[in-house]
């Protein structure tokens, strides 16, 4: 069950950013979604002006899932145009509601650990708290080709990533970002910038190192 939801996890962020619009502003501006009906979930974050953003909302039935997220990304840009830019983006997502029971009980026992590393090659972990005193747990990624290729995810380059879990109020969130593996440092300020503007309800990354 725990391995399931990992790879579900995996496969629908490798694949998000062809699926929603996005806002080319050129200011820096703040991303905000709140869904009502969904437990009255809140998000949101500042995105840097050189990077698209835009909110996520859609249900998956089979899950019973309300999704709901805010991203940052320069993948249509790229795509757009001939540059030698490596790709970056950063997404915060609610998780579906088995997750948010899985997830938490899984990183206690280690089995989220465990399951990930059967996809990916975790290089560091550690806890994080937030500005409520909330806690959220932090893992440091790459991605080779031959694990992209084995996760069937649409990427034809291997990736360097940060994934952040956080249970605010019965839920699960997600906060990760990406780059192609080595690129990371290019974007690392903008990533700090990002993180440290999420906020999700009440509780605020602007407090957590990088």
């Amino acid at each position: 069950m725990i391995k399931g939801s990992v790879t579900l996890s995996i496969l629908f962020l490798a694949g998000t950013f062809s699926m929603f619009m996005i806002n080319n502003s050129a200011f820096s501006r703040t991303e905000q979604i709140t869904d009502d009906s969904n437990n009255g979930i809140s998000i949101s974050f500042d995105a840097p002006d050189n990077l698209s953003s835009g909110k996520l909302s859609m249900t998956v039935v089979s899950l019973d899932w309300r999704l709901n997220g805010v991203f940052a990304t320069n993948l249509a840009t790229n795509l757009l145009h001939s540059t030698d830019q490596p790709v970056a983006f950063f997404v915060v997502i609610n998780t579906p509601s088995l997750a948010s029971f899985v997830i938490p009980l899984g990183q206690k026992i280690g089995l989220i650990s465990l399951a990930l590393s059967q996809y990916v090659t975790i290089k560091n972990e550690s806890d994080m708290t937030l500005s409520d005193g909330s806690s959220a747990h932090v893992y440091f990624i790459s991605v080779s080709m031959e694990q992209l290729q084995k996760l069937k995810a649409p990427i034809d380059k291997p990736l360097d990533l940060v994934l952040i879990t956080t249970q605010q109020h019965d839920k699960t969130y997600i906060v990760l970002y990406a780059t192609e593996k080595g690129k990371m440092g290019q974007y690392q300020s903008a990533f700090e910038s990002m993180l440290h503007s999420v906020t999700i309800g009440t509780a605020s990354f602007s407090n957590v190192g990088s």
